[in-house]
């Protein structure tokens, strides 16, 4: 580790570091949208009425978008190069971000979970190959892995952001809790100031 300090140092500038810390912003967020949904569910569940099925089709929404994603991303580089196809992705994760954020429902938010897989996998595949012809020679390979430091660190983040929000209620919360019904009103014992009972004589 501390020769590849050295050598980068000696021969590369702050700011191809900089760049491949950027680029590999993409492996952050893949890491931390694979680990937030963890503790997310907590509030999604009763927020949504989501049933098992539901749940885990939310969970598995942004691993099949990634897949899919990834395929499409070689393509996609070719075409229209590594930086603007990381443009790209970026641009997409802007909005399906948005879009997961706003979802009234289940199956919105699963869709919206795809896309954000979409743009995940797309980055995640091309980071390494941009960071590596941006790199010099000596130090391309600890570059490179800055793309899977950042996806763990990003599971690392998501788990202590869902710690820190284990006991704070949502913000669906009052859309949550359903007023009570006639039914449960009547079964409700009767208050006892106010109430009267009669004893034999």
């Amino acid at each position: 580790m501390s020769g590849f300090i050295h050598v980068a140092r000696s021969e590369a500038k702050p700011f191809l570091f900089v760049l491949a810390v950027v680029a590999a912003l993409g492996g952050f967020l893949f890491g931390y949208d694979t680990g937030v949904i963890s503790g997310a569910l907590l509030f999604i569940k009763p927020a949504f009425h989501a049933s098992a099925l539901q749940q885990q089709a939310i969970i598995g929404a942004l691993l099949v978008g990634a897949v899919v994603g990834a395929a499409a991303a070689g393509y996609l580089a070719e075409a229209m190069s590594r930086k603007w196809t990381k443009v790209l992705s970026g641009c997409i994760y802007v909005g399906a971000a948005l879009w997961s954020a706003s979802a009234s429902s289940a199956a919105e938010l699963t869709a919206a979970r795809f896309v954000l897989g979409l743009s995940v996998g797309t980055a995640s595949f091309v980071a390494p190959m941009y960071i590596a012809e941006v790199a010099p020679r000596r130090i391309r390979g600890g570059l490179v892995s800055f793309n899977q430091m950042m996806i763990v660190t990003g599971i690392l983040i998501a788990y202590i952001v869902d710690f820190l929000f284990k006991g704070v209620a949502g913000p669906r919360s009052s859309i949550c809790s359903t007023p009570p019904t006639a039914s449960s009103a009547r079964s409700a014992p009767p208050s006892s100031s106010g109430s009267s009972t009669s004893r034999p004589t």
